[in-house]
């Protein structure tokens, strides 16, 4: 599926450089419908209008009227639709062997196929992608990376911590060996030994 910026870009492939306004006026005037639209109102295209778009250009370019170039490209459609009956109303019964029936008939094509699997794959797709962001699955990602860079500081500060008090450790015993160079004279009289 292809958004008209999409199908502007495929027509400049084919050497159709054409601003979005008269590429509208053409979708318009030549009856290319959109394929798809979805809750935002952003319309898809498919391969096919692509297709009939470079015609139509073709056609216009070889000086045809919107007319006549609707009439081209809409030709093929007009000659399957007449092939099409209509069905019946799936409402009716139909009595056989004295049971109730619900008849219908359904004349489906590939590119309604390939429509359907195309907006049902965006949908399954949109609905994980939407489930994932709402998901703790990210975000316990970050966590646990956050968690691992706090926990290298604490590593750090701890190994600080332990190479300061190991120097306190030595500083004290040094102290305590001086004070032990003294002997108590008399009351607070110490003389070094």
């Amino acid at each position: 599926m292809l958004t008209i910026e999409q199908v502007k870009e495929n027509l400049e492939f084919f050497d159709y450089y054409l601003d979005m306004e008269i590429l509208c006026n053409y979708l318009i005037n030549w009856n290319i419908d959109p394929i798809y639209e979805d809750d935002h109102e952003i319309v898809y295209f498919d391969d096919f209008a692509v297709s009939k778009l470079s015609e139509g250009i073709a056609l216009k370019n070889q000086g045809h009227n919107d007319k006549y170039i609707k009439d081209c490209l809409n030709k093929d459609l007009q000659d399957i639709s007449k092939g099409i009956t209509p069905m019946d109303n799936p409402n009716r019964y139909r009595q056989e062997n004295n049971e109730p029936k619900n008849s219908l008939a359904v004349d489906v094509s590939t590119n309604t196929f390939d429509l359907l699997a195309q907006s049902l794959s965006k949908k399954i797709s949109n609905n994980v992608a939407e489930q994932l962001l709402h998901a703790d699955v990210f975000e316990s990602i970050i966590g646990a990376g956050k968690l691992q860079r706090d926990n290298e500081l604490l590593a750090a500060q701890i190994d600080k911590l332990i190479s300061e008090n190991k120097k306190l450790i030595k500083k004290v015993k040094g102290l305590e060996l001086e004070c032990n160079s003294y002997k108590q004279v008399m009351g607070s009289l110490y003389v070094k030994k």
